[in-house]
């Protein structure tokens, strides 16, 4: 699968779009033409191809911003602006998007204090993310706790191979857990006590709301919200546990590339995928490659 016609019904154009007006350009999945097209080719040619149009849409849900640092025509470019390729994701990010302070609600106020104050008092913040499935939309749908075991198994040998014991023999350590499916999220909480913080009260759901959970459309919005809160809290944490299936938690452990005081943290393995329900070491070395981790699901 490569570069689709339009009008394309999973990434339709807005009514009010003349359609004579654009050339869509929709790279999807791990198609070789992505790596090509941001490996090789000069991008500032692509609106020469098409000159008949005022803009030419280019959207992706693969992206490839740190293969585009291999590109010969754009890695001079890049890095006279000072961007690198571990952090230039996470710059993107937090300069398009700042949340405001009021879309961010009373148990997501609690959680940014708790994390803010772990970092401050030197404990090893985890972020753990864990992908049930779109199947969990389904209102008769169900999950198991032991979707989070493996999750929370990696985030202990994290702590216990990142962090020294304190005087009481324990190490320090805060886990903030993020999920599709709230019930993973309650039960996770009440099984491994008050180490794990989850946010058990805002609207999570799909925001492609039409196809998952149509009788909430009502709430996109307030669902966005949610989530781009919850991207941003989990930035906060030093290290991540996510679930391999999912760009989410993937897109959060990249904008976390920036220190709390702005400079990139060059070449930090901080991520280990997870892959559903299956447990895997996560020693300092286990630390997943962020070249490997660059080629799939997350990057502009």
């Amino acid at each position: 699968m490569g570069e689709r016609p339009w009008p394309d019904p999973t990434l339709p154009l807005p009514a009010n779009i003349d359609p004579t007006l654009y050339h869509p350009l929709y790279l999807i999945n791990n198609n070789p033409r992505n790596d090509i097209l941001f490996g090789t080719t000069d991008l500032n040619t692509q609106p020469d191809k098409h000159p008949n149009v005022s803009t030419l849409l280019m959207a992706s849900n693969r992206g490839r911003s740190y293969l585009l640092f291999d590109n010969p025509h754009h890695n001079r470019t890049l890095l006279s602006m000072g961007l690198r390729r571990e952090s230039a994701l996470g710059c993107v990010m937090h300069y398009l998007f700042t949340p405001k302070p009021e879309a961010c609600g009373e148990s997501c106020r609690t959680i940014h204090s708790a994390l803010i104050e772990a970092g401050k008092q030197g404990v090893l913040r985890v972020g753990i993310h864990v992908r049930v499935g779109d199947h969990i939309w389904n209102p008769r749908a169900l999950a198991s706790v032991r979707l989070a075991d493996p999750c929370i198994s990696c985030a202990d040998e994290i702590v216990a191979t990142r962090t020294a014991p304190t005087a009481e023999g324990q190490p320090k350590r805060l886990y903030y857990l993020i999920s599709d499916s709230m019930l993973v999220r309650s039960k996770a909480k009440d099984t491994y006590g008050d180490h794990v913080i989850t946010d058990l009260d805002g609207p999570v759901m799909h925001t492609d709301c039409a196809p998952h959970n149509p009788d909430r459309c009502h709430q996109v919005s307030k669902g966005l919200a949610h989530a781009t809160m919850e991207l941003y809290l989990f930035s906060l944490c030093d290290v991540h546990v996510v679930s391999t299936h999912s760009g989410f938690g993937l897109l959060g452990a990249w904008m976390s590339s920036l220190s709390r005081v702005g400079r990139p943290r060059a070449n930090r393995t901080h991520i280990y995928r997870v892959e559903t329900g299956m447990p895997r070491s996560c020693r300092v070395e286990d630390a997943d490659p962020p070249k490997i981790i660059a080629h799939h699901r997350t990057g502009f």
